[in-house]
């Protein structure tokens, strides 16, 4: 008897449930698809206001921070922006996230070096290139020549890329 009882009592409830349901996604989907648009928009806006600019996002995961903070740095040019991983403390970090992942390149290891261009977001990993050279995070002139060779290299076939 009871089972019977569960049964009719499903069968009854079914179309209520399922009208809920069907009324939440109509009240859902205008809410996401403003969202989806705004979030276009963030994109756009910082593709048009930044197009040419160069941002270099790093980590602290897996021991970097010391070794971008000590060599990386201070030998950036003036034109690289650094960004740092910290999703709610960064609003940079934020917006450049939500463009890397629409571009389909948020996947990039990090540090990576990222050029704007008006269309686009390019992003190239400079993780493999400087990962010989993490294990010294001590300050040395060596090592800074050395990542500011890296990183003009990268820049100069990024801007390449994005003159095409």
């Amino acid at each position: 008897m009871r089972r019977s009882v569960r049964i009719i009592l499903w069968a009854a409830l079914a179309p209520v449930a399922f009208v809920l349901i069907a009324l939440g996604l109509a009240v859902a989907s205008p809410v996401l698809l403003v969202l989806a648009i705004r979030e276009r928009m963030r994109c756009r806006l910082l593709l048009l206001r930044r197009s040419g600019s160069l941002f270099l996002l790093c980590t602290s995961r897996r021991n970097w921070y010391d070794f971008l903070r000590n060599n990386v740095i201070p030998v950036l040019p003036d034109t690289i922006q650094v960004v740092w991983h910290r999703p709610r403390l960064d609003p940079m970090y934020d917006l450049l996230r939500q463009c890397l992942s629409r571009a389909g390149v948020f996947r990039v290891s990090k540090p990576c070096l990222v050029f704007v261009t008006r269309h686009t977001l390019l992003a190239r990993s400079l993780n493999g290139r400087l990962q010989g050279l993490k294990t010294s995070a001590k300050v040395s002139d060596a090592v800074r020549t050395t990542c500011l060779r890296i990183v003009r290299e990268t820049e100069e076939e990024l801007r390449a890329i994005g003159r095409r």
